[in-house]
């Protein structure tokens, strides 16, 4: 796909649609208003988009059904405290952090407790200790199912 922009309101009509993917794309902003209208909304797939952070705002904040999201790529630069605010049902949650080199604790903390946490990890975050400390800090709980995928084997 090539998609680089969305309308504001694009999705506004769609009030009953419960998948969404939006994988593959060029977005490169996330922007909140895209999902305002879209409450029964129980799946969504970011992934692979060149987009820097999550947006301004609580972007997910009305996707109050949302039970699985998947975000991150190769652009994915910073994970900040309030980015999934709001999304409290998820039951899995895949996080593509290549080169994530900003988090803060915490923010990944919020969507707890999951039932299966993928952190797909590469570059920086593998020499990161830090970093890497935070970000499974927030998601390791007892009944999380945690998956991490070194994307350089993958390859």
């Amino acid at each position: 796909n090539k998609v680089s922009a969305i309308h504001p309101s694009a999705f506004d009509p769609l009030w009953s649609l419960e998948e969404l993917d939006l994988s593959d794309n060029q977005l490169s902003v996330l922007d909140h208003r895209w999902f305002l209208r879209l409450g029964a909304l129980r799946e969504l797939n970011l992934l692979h988009n060149p987009y820097s952070r999550l947006g301004s705002g609580a972007v997910f904040r009305p996707l109050v059904r949302l039970r699985r999201l998947r975000f991150g790529g190769p652009a994915l630069e910073e994970l900040k405290r309030g980015d999934l605010s709001g999304v409290t049902e998820l039951e899995e949650l895949t996080v593509d952090a290549n080169n994530l080199t900003r988090y803060e604790a915490g923010a990944l903390a919020y969507v707890w407790p999951l039932d299966r946490v993928t952190l797909r990890l590469r570059g920086p975050f593998l020499g990161n200790t830090s970093l890497a400390s935070a970000v499974l800090g927030d998601v390791s709980y007892p009944e999380t199912q945690l998956v991490l995928e070194d994307l350089n084997v993958m390859r």
